[in-house]
């Protein structure tokens, strides 16, 4: 018979594993959609230079927001001017800056000195302020621009300090904008390496939702949200998102300002999509042991902004428990359930970590409790078996067991994603990464929970934590296409970069 301490781990249980159960069932509607529906092909992706460079070639605005970004800020727009696959003259990039940081400001100016299509946008007050109020107040500054010149721009791209922007980036803008309002397309973080626990979890979650959920949203209908870089906007559209918003298109008091205005499109009716991309490269692979010359490997390399993400658990942490008050906190008190169902069951999938995250813990307690158990009876404290808790047959049992099922095929879907766009040293690591992954998003859930309730209850404000950004020191823009290339094919990047 088992003791009254088994009876209670049987009892936190059964909640726990049921929503694990509902939580791999909601997981699998997605993946029978995204195979059903053929949307892995590289047909459906695959784009031609000719084709890209085919299109209208619009005149095109980057907006950034700067804060505390003398460290970065100077590498990307040399970056982006130098790589950008598309006409000087056809975009401009505006960055906004703040009285009270000098060192930005300076980066800024020196380029803007060189580049009479860099702008800087200098905001009334200083800083900090959340992203944003900076945004804000460089649309202001685009539409001043506009008004002195008399002439406007046709699409908007809202992008951050430290990212590598593809150099068919904007081409891709021009191709899908203003067939939609607007596009999202993918980010993918450049690779630390494979023994990078933390920062690799990034890839995990991006890789799974950008090259697979997204499609599936966009293919029924629902929600995408922007994710604050890579996300392009028709400008009339835009402007009709700002006059409805007192000419305040990115909400001040959001935590996850990004997130938000997808979800102003979506419930705005405006035409959306998630622009996936890809085109076919060649690079040369170097003599090896077994080759004397070089040879040429070919490799989809995709359309999409890379950055480094936090590479340690604090920062991590601090991170997601922002985009936890933001996305679930925050937007769920602002928009509640709206829009059309396909809508409501994507705002369900962005909120439903505050219960998953909370269950994928108590899964780790229970498991936990029965590795000390079992580890007393193997040291003969006290005996004790497995069916104590789980009784062979019974519904907790089953249920355990398919939890398992589920569990196993989340982790083979992470690899095989990850594989698309990384090498198998870096997909292969998902598996330890997984477990990774659960630890920070219970302790940004708690951290975020506290948090709220503190801004509830005693009214303490909501803090935008600012990250602080690193940039590659040689720009990897293809090194995290290495699917069809064997290890070594490429360098890592700058495996020393880090976040705080």
């Amino acid at each position: 018979m088992p003791d009254t301490l088994d009876l209670l781990v049987q009892l936190v249980t059964w909640p726990v594993a049921i929503i694990i159960l509902l939580n791999g069932l909601d997981d699998l509607v997605v993946d029978v959609l995204y195979l059903g529906k053929g949307l892995g092909r590289k047909r459906r992706r695959r784009l031609t230079v000719e084709e890209l460079r085919s299109g209208p070639e619009q005149r095109a605005a980057i907006l950034v927001a700067a804060w505390h970004e003398d460290a970065v800020i100077q590498q990307m727009l040399e970056n982006t001017l130098a790589t950008q696959d598309y006409p000087r003259d056809r975009y401009d990039i505006f960055v906004g800056t703040y009285a009270n940081d000098p060192a930005t400001r300076t980066r800024v100016d020196r380029v803007a000195a060189e580049h009479p299509n860099v702008h800087r946008v200098q905001v009334p007050h200083d800083g900090p302020t959340c992203k944003a109020d900076c945004l804000n107040w460089v649309y202001a500054g685009l539409v001043a621009a506009e008004a002195a010149r008399g002439e406007r721009y046709d699409f908007l791209v809202m992008h951050d300090a430290e990212d590598v922007i593809h150099p068919f980036a904007l081409r891709l803008y021009d191709r899908l904008i203003p067939q939609y309002e607007f596009v999202q397309t993918p980010v993918l973080p450049l690779s630390l390496g494979p023994r990078k626990l933390v920062a690799g979890t990034y890839v995990d979650e991006f890789t799974e939702h950008h090259l697979k959920d997204m499609l599936v949203r966009a293919e029924i209908g629902g929600l995408i949200p922007s994710a604050g870089v890579g996300s392009g906007f028709e400008r009339e559209a835009f402007e009709q998102i700002a006059h409805a918003n007192r000419e305040e298109a990115f909400d001040p008091d959001s935590l996850t300002e990004d997130y938000e205005i997808g979800v102003k499109f979506r419930l705005a009716d405006k035409r959306t999509w998630f622009g996936l991309a890809s085109t076919q490269q060649v690079m040369e692979r170097p003599p090896g042991l077994f080759r004397k010359a070089p040879t040429e490997v070919e490799f989809e390399e995709y359309i999409a902004t890379r950055e480094y993400f936090p590479s340690t658990f604090r920062a991590a942490v601090r991170q997601r428990s922002r985009w936890i008050l933001g996305i679930d906190f925050q937007t769920w008190e602002k928009v509640g359930w709206a829009g059309p169902l396909a809508v409501r069951w994507c705002l369900w999938r962005d909120r439903k970590s505050l219960l998953t995250h909370a269950a994928s813990f108590g899964g780790y307690m229970v498991v936990l409790y029965c590795l000390l158990r079992w580890l007393g009876s193997a040291l003969e404290l006290s005996p004790w078996s497995f069916n104590a808790v789980f009784v062979p047959g019974s519904g907790l049992h089953t249920l355990v067991l398919v939890n398992l099922l589920f569990v196993g095929w989340r982790v083979g879907m992470k690899i095989i994603l990850t594989h698309r766009v990384y090498r198998w040293s870096v997909a292969l690591m998902s598996v330890p990464r997984f477990f990774v992954d659960n630890a920070i998003n219970f302790f940004a859930l708690v951290k975020a929970t506290h948090q709220w309730f503190d801004f509830k209850r005693k009214g303490k404000p909501l803090a935008w934590a600012h990250t602080r950004h690193v940039f590659p020191v040689a720009p990897p823009l293809v090194e995290a296409q290495t699917a069809a290339l064997p290890e070594g094919a490429l360098p890592e990047g700058a495996a020393a970069c880090s976040e705080a």
